[in-house]
């Protein structure tokens, strides 16, 4: 086993030690600890936290999660989309409207010189 903690998660996993077979001990090398992982357990340890910053802490996190509950940026973005598609479609319709009057106008034009009874 290579990476820290790797022993720890392949015995961690095991219910109970009967019936478990080790191909080969483990060495001390097979048990290493990450110099950051100490670090932080150090720190934790000489610095816990009071109970007004942990009481600061989870109201923070409740906060942040009502923020991400009713952001709607999203909703915003897509509806944005939306009404520019629906401008979009009204825009060409009106144009091919026009077109399509213009044609026809040129076209009575032409037969207005006609008397129909």
């Amino acid at each position: 086993m290579n990476a820290h903690g790797q022993v720890y998660v392949a015995l961690s996993r095991c219910k109970t030690i009967e019936g478990m077979v080790l191909s080969s001990p483990i060495s001390s090398r097979g048990v290493e600890i990450d110099e950051a992982i100490m670090c932080l357990d150090k720190n934790t340890h000489q610095n816990p936290p009071s109970e007004s910053r942990l009481q600061a802490a989870k109201i923070s996190y409740q906060q942040q999660l009502l923020i991400e509950c009713f952001d709607f940026s999203l909703l915003r973005n897509l509806l944005n989309y939306l009404a520019r598609l629906l401008l979009s479609n009204a825009m060409e319709t009106r144009r091919k409207a026009t077109s399509t009057k213009r044609k026809s106008g040129l076209k009575d034009a032409r037969f207005s010189n006609f008397n129909v009874p």
